[in-house]
């Protein structure tokens, strides 16, 4: 079996494949994973979604889920989830076989990875400032650039998100982290 992500940047490439990878560490056998990244425009596309699709399960005899990943950007999830079941349903059609799910990262990959306190005092060194619940902040980057800097570092989300992804604990971000958990059941429903 291979899981198939479609990330909208090169960094959520890196670190959801760490995140993954935690979720399925007790899998076995462990499926494959398979990340593209693509531009924000095209996950409203289902044309351009099922083109890649297509070479996918062209090279991937054994692709069964497919599991889009996208920020919401400062967007309410309820305003893009229509459009995002509208082009589900376009690709449904085109490829009836594949376990096709869209999971919204409120408001970021960086909200996801500020849920868990745990990993982030683990990564600066120290017991990271009270801060907002993540999911509640609209540009959770500019979140983690504060509480880095409070603890005397710069945060940069190239180095950084694949370090706070690393530490953390899947059982906390979940317990923190809503739009996370649908992550993980996107990745461990069957």
């Amino acid at each position: 079996m291979t899981i198939a992500f479609f990330v909208d940047g090169p960094s959520d490439r890196d670190t959801l494949k760490i995140l993954a990878r935690k979720v399925l560490a007790q899998r076995k056998p462990s499926p494959g994973l398979e990340f593209r990244v693509q531009p924000r425009g095209d996950f409203f596309s289902s044309s351009k979604i099922s083109a890649h699709l297509a070479y996918l399960c062209g090279t991937h005899a054994d692709l069964d889920k497919v599991i889009l990943c996208l920020d919401c950007e400062c967007t309410p999830s309820e305003a893009i989830q229509p459009k995002l079941l509208k082009v589900e349903q376009e690709i449904h059609r085109e490829h009836p076989s594949l376990n096709l799910t869209f999971v919204l990262k409120v408001h970021a990959l960086e909200g996801w990875l500020a849920s868990d306190r745990e990993a982030l005092r683990q990564v600066l060194g120290s017991v990271p400032a009270d801060y907002a619940k993540p999911e509640t902040v609209c540009k959770p980057k500019e979140l983690l650039s504060t509480v880095f800097r409070k603890a005397n570092k710069e945060f940069d989300y190239i180095r950084d998100d694949p370090r706070i992804a690393e530490a953390a604990d899947i059982d906390r971000l979940c317990h923190a982290s809503p739009s996370f958990s649908e992550f993980r059941n996107a990745i461990e429903d069957p």
